[in-house]
């Protein structure tokens, strides 16, 4: 697919009901920036796409998913925290 800009390809890109993850090629770094911080999806993969270290946290937003699996970030999803406050006499 070819776009015109960037502002365009992220319209595109964030205008669906889906975001489990994306892929952006490029060799600019400041682009690479931009596009990580702008794509409304769980994931984000320059240069690759799939590469990932299952000590990381991986999930999706809006339809794609809720929480996350995988890394520390995993075990939220399992835990309900409680505020305790004691004193002791």
């Amino acid at each position: 697919m070819t776009f015109k800009n960037d502002i365009e390809v992220l319209k595109l890109a964030n205008n669906v009901k889906y975001g489990l993850s994306a892929s952006v090629w490029t060799s600019n770094l400041k682009r690479t920036m931009y596009f990580s911080q702008q794509l409304n999806v769980g994931s984000v993969w320059i240069n690759t796409w799939m590469e990932r270290d299952l000590r990381t946290p991986f999930g999706g937003v809006k339809e794609s998913g809720f929480g996350r699996e995988g890394g520390s970030l995993g075990i939220l999803d399992y835990l309900v925290p409680k505020y305790t406050k004691f004193k002791i006499y």
